[in-house]
């Protein structure tokens, strides 16, 4: 399995909210896709500006997949406007 936790940071707190908006349909569409196990957004409870995506997925091909998905190319665009332009991801294979 893959474990990806994928983390934003936004360009101001106050965009919080509607980060969450958009991205209830990527979690949503993502959910679906094959090969999903989990795929969730938390919101820190200590940094309002950070934000992390964490998914798991049955394997290398299941993840590559979602990448290609519209609800993925179109969404995390979307979602990257409100960051300040670095996603920190880790990848972690179990």
């Amino acid at each position: 399995m893959i474990r990806i936790n994928a983390f934003i940071r936004l360009k101001d707190a106050a965009d919080a909210e509607q980060v969450k908006q958009i991205a209830q349909e990527l979690v949503a569409q993502s959910r679906k896709d094959e090969g999903n196990i989990a795929y969730d957004l938390f919101h820190s409870a200590t940094d309002p500006q950070n934000m992390i995506f964490c998914e798991t997925w049955e394997n290398i091909e299941a993840l590559k997949a979602h990448e290609k998905q519209p609800h993925f190319t179109t969404i995390v665009p979307q979602i990257s406007k409100y960051t300040d332009g670095q996603m920190k991801l880790e990848k972690f294979e179990f």
